[in-house]
């Protein structure tokens, strides 16, 4: 029952943050990417830490894109997408999943530069 109202949670903060609902809260940031890490670490599955941290970066990104939202805070999430991407990294223990962390990464850098320079 714990699990399903973490997991709720979590979804709820998600939806707040793709939708900037808190645009002058950066705290939120950092307690979704906490959540995150909760998440992952209680997963004794590889692949559910996998989704679990795409999901966050692929949220974080989409913000960085959204140019409907306030610039601020679309800069917050270019700021903690590196910690999703990290993990994403360390977790990466095939060519596959390398090229796939590679892929992200390039894709965070060029957008972000698109969106912001």
């Amino acid at each position: 029952m714990a699990e399903i109202c973490f997991n709720l949670a979590f979804s709820a903060m998600e939806k707040e943050i793709r939708h900037g609902l808190q645009p002058d809260n950066p705290a939120l940031l950092d307690a979704y990417i906490a959540m995150a890490d909760k998440l992952v670490e209680e997963s004794n599955c590889q692949q559910q830490k996998i989704n679990i941290l795409h999901r966050v970066a692929d949220n974080l990104l989409e913000v960085i894109c959204d140019t409907y939202l306030a610039e601020h805070w679309r800069h917050c999430c270019l700021d903690v997408i590196y910690k999703p991407m990290l993990a994403l990294e360390q977790l990466a223990n095939c060519e596959g999943r390398r090229r796939q962390v590679l892929r992200l990464q390039r894709e965070v850098n060029c957008l972000g530069q698109y969106f912001f320079s």
